[in-house]
């Protein structure tokens, strides 16, 4: 990159090296969200209390 930026001077392989960027930014991407699906599934289970709550029942 340095040379690109200030001599001018093409980088080979630079199309390969952007498309295995967005390949591992794509993998981080899929494992974060199959994470935060688990973490509010867990969430929404932990919130499955009932309305009220009865201290003392008297018939």
């Amino acid at each position: 990159m340095w040379r690109r930026f200030f001599y001018g001077i093409p980088v080979m392989g630079f199309a390969s090296i952007i498309v295995s960027i967005f390949f591992i930014g794509g993998i981080q991407l899929l494992v974060l969200g199959i994470f935060g699906e688990y973490l509010g599934r867990t969430y929404q289970e932990g919130q499955k209390r009932p309305l009220y709550i009865i201290s003392e029942y008297i018939p």
